[in-house]
């Protein structure tokens, strides 16, 4: 399974460290998250912490069998 480690944002592609940080940020603001989308299909996706489990990275908000950067 490969998974994302960037994203896009304002056309500006960013890794997962920083879009983890810019969502908190906006969290803190009480503002909504900012608009990630898919490097490759431009679908909306949101970082994830790394974990026991994992490395921090991107995951699509909703499965895209067309896209290989989403879960399958």
């Amino acid at each position: 399974m490969v998974r994302a480690t960037t994203c896009v944002l304002h056309g500006q592609e960013i890794n997962v460290d920083k879009a983890l940080r810019l969502r908190d940020q906006a969290r803190q603001s009480d503002n909504s998250d900012p608009d990630f989308r898919c490097l490759e299909c431009g679908e909306s996706v949101r970082p994830h912490t790394g974990s026991d489990y994992g490395a921090a990275h991107i995951e699509h908000e909703s499965r895209n069998p067309d896209c290989h950067l989403s879960d399958a």
